[in-house]
């Protein structure tokens, strides 16, 4: 049985049999668990199977604005707003407002996570933050990451140590670590970035290697190609497969499909066609 036991700004709080403090009007599952130590407000619904323990859980002060599935674990969290959190989640230590959606399956640690954020069926989110319409996909790994308004991150991938901001994106199955994105960059599928820094409108294509470069103002580098210790900018581009290492590309150069820079320098329009083996200075 509950028992109250006290009124608090008008909410009247009872002793679910966990421990926990439980509010009036709130719809808490008879096999969930409330632990000592955790508030749950008047507009939260928790399903069968879920534990809650040293958490605040508010909502906005409507209706039933938090909704918390079954078999779900939240530890250690506060939680205001229209959070929607679905079944067999883990959530821990995390801040979450606004009103984002955690799938089934996910789990999140040590991260801040709110409006309208959405993480996908069976994604980790770690020591992250998540802001603004920003999307995780299925199954993907997220650690140490800034998420900014409508950025995402595709299914499969694994980014650790990347800033994203306004418009940025990261496709399905790519590795991205230590890297900066900025002004509606994108990274297409399967590629692996690291160290890197991306801004102004910069594509990357599909199942290319990118290590330790800085791509600037409409940058484009195609499919399957291989580029490290370079700079890219004012609408140079690297085409597919090629090989491009130590070099600079500046003034709408060009390396063509399938050729090789070395420790070169392009600029002024200057292209290389994928006939030639390879240039250096």
């Amino acid at each position: 049985m509950e028992q109250t036991v006290v009124t608090l700004n008008g909410v009247e709080y009872t002793v679910h049999v966990g421990g926990g403090l439980v509010a009036a009007g709130a719809q808490i599952d008879a096999a969930a668990t409330i632990a000592q130590g955790s508030v749950i407000g008047p507009h939260v619904v928790v399903g069968a199977g879920t534990m809650i323990s040293g958490s605040f859980i508010s909502g906005d002060g409507t209706e039933a604005t938090v909704k918390i599935g079954t078999n779900v674990v939240i530890q250690d969290c506060r939680i205001d707003g229209s959070a929607n959190i679905m079944d067999e989640a883990v959530v821990r230590k995390c801040t979450i407002f606004g009103n984002p959606t955690i799938h089934r399956g996910v789990k999140a640690n040590g991260s801040i996570i709110h409006d309208s954020a959405v993480i996908k069926r069976d994604a980790v989110v770690d020591g992250s933050w998540l802001v603004d319409n920003c999307v995780v996909g299925e199954n993907a790994k997220v650690t140490d990451c800034k998420l900014a308004d409508s950025s995402s991150v595709g299914t499969d991938s694994k980014v650790d140590d990347v800033v994203m901001q306004d418009h940025t994106g990261i496709g399905d199955d790519s590795t991205v670590d230590n890297t900066f994105l900025s002004d509606q960059a994108k990274i297409g599928d399967g590629s692996t970035v690291g160290g890197s820094n991306l801004h102004g409108n910069v594509q990357v294509g599909d199942k290319s290697e990118i290590d330790d470069c800085t791509f600037l103002n409409q940058a484009e580098i195609g499919d399957g190609s291989f580029v490290k210790g370079t700079t890219v900018c004012e609408n140079a581009e690297i085409g597919d497969n090629c090989y491009v290492k130590d070099s600079t590309l500046t003034d709408k150069s060009k390396v063509g499909d399938g050729a090789k820079l070395v420790d070169g320098t392009l600029s002024g329009s200057t292209k290389i066609e994928s006939t030639m083996a390879h240039v250096e200075d």
